[in-house]
């Protein structure tokens, strides 16, 4: 993920393209207030499948994902519509003040996220993430049952749209790198006008995909490389995870919208949505993104708190170094949670100073989990941790 920085206050978050399914005014009217803190019960709702559990992590171990035998079966077709209402209805936060650097980051600049693939197997549940193709990549792996990509720049919202509008057309892993190219611009282009027919949104959609072309078929033609040279499957490179990924758009699973994690409505309206259809957050993709801002800024604390998880739930932070390398650390929602109410760490920073190595050895040493709560943390790691400018 991109570095990001505001002024004079950090505004962050936005969520990912609903296909179909524009984002609406006013907040889910059906969803309940959201508890902070309280996880949230394996309810069966409708158009919800059953999911095996893993077994608890300890704070030693690694999390066990799901094993194939035991994938939670999505349920196929379109989403129920009374669930699509509500998931419309998130409302965006107000637009940021200016954008990092004046510059749009319609690509990650992370490049290992296959370091997580075991931890975000078959998470199901809903995912929220910052940015844009790396949520598709571990959505390929977690398998949410909602997807809810987020980025505080309007642009970037925009791209994920057409990211979704494109997922819909191809039926390939190779078929979509090529939308991406010059000699599609065109094609691409018409379906832009005919999903989007409306001036505003036509141009907000076609000024977005000619930035970012470019560079996102320069990102997926790199990530293709890079995941068949690691022989881990992916949405550029394997059918099944293809399909994954498409069908989330296909069947009207996936929002984007504006948000900032920092304010108070986007948030809080996911949060009461996820209580509201009983699905919970199974995985929250943060980037760096913490690293902007201390914890009590805005309300982000409350934001994090009102989440509901379960004993399956992960979060997934990223730490930058020695310039643009960048390590991956997991940590169990609940954790997280704990460590946020425990008044202990106010920064990003404080936090990663409690995390510890979990790769197996050169290939994986940016890998890492913070397990430990904050009951039996005695004295964190004395590990040089800056805050980008």
């Amino acid at each position: 993920m991109r570095l990001l920085k505001n002024s004079p206050s950090p505004f962050w978050l936005v969520v990912a393209a609903v296909a179909g399914c524009a984002g609406g005014a006013g907040p889910a009217a059906s969803a309940p207030s959201a508890q902070p803190g309280a996880p949230i019960a394996s309810a069966s709702a409708k158009d919800r499948p059953e999911a095996a559990v893993p077994p608890a992590t300890s704070a030693s171990s690694q999390p066990t994902p799901v094993p194939a035998t035991a994938q939670p079966q999505l349920a196929r077709g379109p989403l129920a519509p009374e669930l699509r209402e509500q998931l419309a209805a998130i409302r965006p936060d107000p637009p940021p003040r200016a954008i990092t650097r004046g510059r749009h980051y319609f690509v990650s600049n992370e490049n290992q996220h296959h370091l997580v693939h075991q931890v975000a197997a078959n998470r199901g549940g809903i995912q929220i993430g910052v940015g844009t193709e790396q949520n598709y990549l571990l959505a390929g792996w977690a398998r949410p049952e909602i997807l809810i990509l987020m980025d505080f720049d309007e642009w970037v919202v925009d791209l994920n749209r057409v990211h979704g509008l494109l997922f819909e057309r191809a039926q390939t892993p190779d078929d979509l790198v090529a939308l991406w190219s010059y000699p599609k611009r065109q094609q691409v282009l018409g379906w832009i006008k005919q999903r989007w027919p409306e001036q505003s949104a036509h141009w907000k959609k076609v000024r977005a995909f000619n930035q970012g072309q470019a560079d996102v078929h320069h990102r997926l033609q790199r990530l293709q490389r890079r995941h068949r040279s690691h022989n881990i499957p992916s949405f550029v490179d394997d059918q099944q995870q293809y399909e994954i990924v498409a069908a989330l758009f296909r069947e009207g699973r996936v929002l984007s919208v504006r948000g900032d994690l920092t304010q108070n409505r986007t948030m809080q309206d996911i949060a009461a949505f996820a209580r509201a259809v009983a699905i919970p957050v199974r995985l929250l993709y943060l980037s760096n993104a913490e690293d902007y801002f201390k914890y009590q800024t805005g309300s982000f604390r409350d934001n994090m708190l009102a989440l509901p998880y379960d004993e399956r739930s992960m979060v997934m932070h990223t730490k930058p170094y020695d310039g643009n390398y960048y390590r991956y650390v997991y940590q169990d929602g609940l954790n997280y949670q704990a460590w946020l109410r425990s008044g202990k760490v106010d920064t990003w920073c404080d936090l990663f100073a409690y995390s510890a190595a979990a790769g197996q050895g050169d290939a994986d040493r940016d890998l890492y989990q913070i397990a430990v709560s904050p009951q039996e943390a005695l004295k964190p790691r004395n590990v040089p941790c800056t805050r980008p400018e």
